[in-house]
């Protein structure tokens, strides 16, 4: 009586489970044809990991300081760009760059309107625009007199819930200087910093006094994500 056992193999013999019955290579071979057995699938290649998405470009701030001036007096226009890959200002006055806060001089003869674009690395952008008005100097203008504050900074636009923030200026011919909210004490009427720990959005004000009692200010938004 004939005995016939099927096996997948891949070289040299083996044996049935009957010990008088042994299947060499050449047979092995044979009945792997006729049974249709084959070598199991190659692993699955894994799926690339999914890429977080880009944080699209945004401008956190774009003013001028002051936001209006006498004719042949100088302004300074600043901005703070978060995700963006480069920026271009419009008109130009010299080479500007991604920044958390940066300010750049101008002394237009006439009121001008500053346009700001951010564009990120995909392309995307982002357009804000201010204007710097040239002329004589009004309450509507943000001060009652010539300008005093120079510049304010602030480390960082946007924050964590709590997390610390440090606003910073700079003035000439001021009495006094007042940023508020905030807790420090200023170091001069010419330059000084306060601390603070938004909980929500918040503007910080500039107030400038002079020895006469006119006034100069300018705000600054940090934003609670």
């Amino acid at each position: 009586m004939s005995h016939e056992r099927k096996f997948c193999v891949s070289s040299g013999a083996r044996k049935t489970s009957d010990s008088n019955v042994t299947i060499r290579y050449t047979t092995a071979i044979a009945v792997l044809s006729l049974a249709g057995c084959s070598s199991p699938p190659p692993p699955k290649a894994e799926s690339p990991a999914a890429q977080p998405a880009e944080t699209p470009v945004k401008i956190g701030q774009f003013y001028t300081a002051p936001t209006h001036i006498g004719r042949g007096e100088r302004a300074q226009v600043c901005y703070g760009v978060d995700g963006a890959a480069k920026v271009r200002l419009d008109p130009a006055v010299e080479e500007i760059w991604p920044a958390m806060s940066h300010c750049v001089e101008v002394h237009p003869n006439k009121t001008t309107t500053y346009r700001l674009t951010a564009v990120d690395s995909a392309g995307h952008s982002v357009t804000r625009e201010a204007t710097l008005k040239v002329g004589p100097r009004g309450a509507e203008s943000g001060g009652t007199g010539p300008r005093m504050i120079q510049e304010v900074t602030v480390n960082k636009l946007q924050v964590k819930p709590g997390e610390q923030v440090t606003i910073c200026f700079t003035a000439h011919h001021a009495r006094s200087v007042t940023i508020t909210p905030g807790q420090g004490v200023q170091q001069s009427a010419e330059r000084g910093c306060v601390v603070d720990k938004p909980a929500a959005t918040t503007t910080y004000q500039v107030l400038a006094k002079g020895p006469g009692g006119q006034t100069d200010t300018e705000r600054v938004t940090v934003r609670v994500r």
